[in-house]
C-alpha cells in the first residue's frame, strides 16, 4: 500500500508540495483514495508518479518543471519502505529499488494504445507465456532473419565507403556488382524466412487462444463490453510485440468481422475507452485472488466520453473492486463521479483535491469537502466568488473567472425568465442581456456593465488559458464588480 507522500518538487505543477505545509492533510492515504482537480493542476501528474512505481520513469522524466534547473525529486513511502525518486526510485535504507509489478494503472496511454494493449506482467505471462514452447521455432527464424538483416547492413555501409576508393574503375565496378548480387540473394533470404514467420506466429497464435486462460480472458473482456453497451465482441487475441509484451486482437461488431483499418477507425473515443477499460477490468477479473489482494489499483479519468449509462457501469465495477485489491485510487477532472463514487463507499475512503497554493507557487493537496464540493449552478457559483473575494477558501482562479459569467446568466434565467422563453435558439448570457436591453427593462449603466463582466468572463472559458496567465489582481476587481452589480436587483 502506497501509505504517504512526504513531497514532490519539480514535477509539473508541483513544483514544492510537502504535506502539512499550509494544508490540512498530513499526506496519509487510505485504502480508497479520490483525487479531484480543475484542468492544469497536476492530477496527470500524479498518476505518472504512480506509474513510475513500476520501472517505468519514460513519462515521469518528460514532466520536470520548465521554470526550475533542479531535477524531479520526490518522497513517499510504501508499507514500510521510504522511496525517494532522483532520476529513478531508490530504498532510503539500501539505495536500492525492485520495481513494485503490483501497481496497475489505467490512463489515456491505455487508451491511446487500445490496438495494442500493454498488459501487465503477469497476466502476460500466465496467458502467452505459458505457451512458451510454442514459440521455439518462431524464435529461430527471429534470430537468423536478425543475423542476415545484419549481413545486409554491412554489405550496404561496405558498398557506399566504394564511393570513396580511389582505385580503378573495373576494380570498384566489380565489387559493386558483386556486393548487388549478395545483397538480392539476402534480401530473398529474408522475404523466405518473412513467410515462415507469419505462417508460425498465426500457428502459435492459434494455440495460444486455445488455452483455457485465454478463453476466460476473452470472456471477461466481452462481459464488460456488453455492460457498456457497445456492438463490438472480441474474438481472438494475438501477440502483437513480444519485446513491449503488448496484444492486439480481432473483433466483431454486430456480427460482422472486423479488418484492421475498420477497428482503427470504426470506434468513436467512447467506444475506444470501452474497448481498453474492458481489457483492463477484465485483466483484474482473472487474477488469481491472492494476486488480486496484492494489487494497487490507478484509474486516471477512467470513463473519458462516456455518456451517463457507461459512467454507472464503471461505477459499479469500481466499488467492486475496492472490496477485492489493496489500495484503489480514483483521479479525476468530473467531481459528479467521484460524488457518486464516494457516496457508494463512506468508510475507509479519503477524498482529496489539488489546488493552486499562491502562496508556495506551487499545486497542492488538501482533504476535499466533497459535499460542499459538489453543490453545482449559481449556488456554487456564488460561492467561488464569495469565498475568492473573502479569502476564506483556496479557490481555482479559472474557476472564479469562469463563474463571473455563469453566475450572471444563472441570475438572469430566473430573474427574467419571460425574456428567455421569448429568445429564439441557443439562449447564452449575452443573448439575455441584449433582450432585456430591447425591453428596457434595466438601466443602461446596469447593462453595460453586465456586458463588460460577461466579455471578460468569456477568455476563462478559453481551454488555453492557466493559472499562470490570469492577472488576480484584476480578477478580484471584477470580483468585486459582479457582487456589487447583482446586489442592485
Amino acid at each position: 500500500m502506497i501509505t504517504k507522500i512526504e513531497y514532490i518538487k519539480n514535477c509539473g505543477k508541483f513544483v514544492d508540495f510537502q504535506n502539512g505545509r499550509d494544508t490540512d492533510w498530513d499526506g496519509m492515504f487510505k485504502k480508497v483514495n479520490t483525487i479531484y482537480a480543475c484542468n492544469g493542476l497536476g492530477k496527470t501528474t500524479i498518476a505518472q508518479i504512480f506509474t513510475s512505481l513500476r520501472g517505468n520513469y519514460s513519462r515521469l522524466k518528460h514532466k520536470k518543471n520548465v521554470c526550475s534547473t533542479e531535477d524531479i525529486s520526490v518522497s513517499l513511502k510504501i508499507d514500510n519502505k521510504n522511496l525517494y525518486y532522483d532520476k529513478f526510485w531508490r530504498d532510503n535504507n539500501t539505495g536500492k529499488y525492485i520495481p513494485i509489478s503490483t501497481i496497475d494503472v489505467f490512463d489515456h496511454y491505455f487508451t491511446d494504445n487500445f490496438l495494442n494493449i500493454n498488459i501487465n506482467n503477469y497476466l502476460y505471462e500466465s496467458v502467452f507465456l505459458d505457451t512458451e514452447h510454442l514459440w521455439t521455432h518462431y524464435k529461430e527464424l527471429e534470430s537468423n532473419r536478425d543475423t542476415i538483416k545484419k549481413q545486409i547492413d554491412n554489405k550496404k555501409r561496405q558498398l557506399n565507403s566504394l564511393f570513396y576508393i580511389e582505385n580503378e574503375t573495373q576494380t570498384i565496378t566489380f565489387n559493386k556488382s558483386t556486393f548487388n548480387n549478395e545483397l538480392k540473394e539476402l534480401n530473398r533470404k529474408i522475404e523466405v524466412i518473412d513467410i515462415e514467420l507469419k505462417k508460425e506466429y498465426e500457428k502459435v497464435n492459434s494455440e495460444i487462444n486455445k488455452s483455457l486462460l485465454c478463453i476466460q480472458y476473452i470472456d471477461a473482456i466481452n462481459k464488460y463490453l456488453n455492460q457498456f453497451g457497445t456492438d463490438f465482441k472480441i474474438c481472438q487475441l494475438f501477440i502483437s510485440n513480444s519485446k513491449n509484451k503488448t496484444i492486439s486482437f480481432s473483433a466483431t461488431i454486430n456480427e460482422h468481422i472486423l479488418d484492421e483499418n475498420t477497428i482503427n477507425h470504426a470506434p468513436s473515443e467512447g467506444d475506444k475507452t470501452a474497448l481498453s477499460l474492458a481489457f483492463f477490468l477484465a485483466y483484474l477479473d482473472i487474477l488469481p485472488e491472492n494476486e488480486v489482494e496484492k494489487r494497487i489499483i490507478v484509474f486516471d479519468d477512467p470513463f473519458a466520453s462516456f455518456d451517463d449509462n457507461r459512467k454507472e457501469a464503471t461505477l459499479t465495477s469500481l466499488q467492486r473492486l475496492t472490496k477485492k485489491c489493496n489500495q484503489l485510487f480514483l483521479l479525476s477532472h468530473d467531481l459528479s463521479f467521484i460524488k457518486k463514487f464516494s457516496d457508494k463507499l463512506k468508510n475507509n475512503l479519503l477524498n482529496l483535491k489539488i489546488f493552486n497554493d499562491k502562496k508556495n507557487k506551487t499545486s497542492s493537496l488538501k482533504i476535499q469537502n466533497i459535499s460542499e464540493d459538489s453543490i453545482s449552478g449559481i449556488v456554487k457559483d456564488f460561492m467561488n466568488l464569495k469565498q475568492y473575494s473573502d479569502g476564506t477558501n483556496d479557490v481555482d482562479p479559472k474557476c472564479v473567472g469562469m463563474s463571473i459569467r455563469s453566475l450572471i446568466e444563472g441570475f438572469l434565467r430566473i430573474k427574467y425568465y419571460d425574456v428567455v422563453n421569448s429568445l429564439q435558439g441557443i439562449v447564452m448570457a449575452g443573448h439575455i442581456i441584449r433582450g432585456i436591453e430591447e425591453q428596457h427593462r434595466l438601466d443602461n449603466a446596469i447593462i453595460q456593465e453586465l456586458r463588460a463582466l460577461v466579455d471578460y468572463s468569456n477568455g476563462f472559458h478559453h481551454p488555453d488559458i492557466d493559472g499562470e496567465r490570469i492577472n488576480e489582481t484584476e480578477l478580484s476587481q471584477y470580483v468585486t464588480r459582479t457582487l456589487a452589480v447583482l446586489n442592485k436587483f
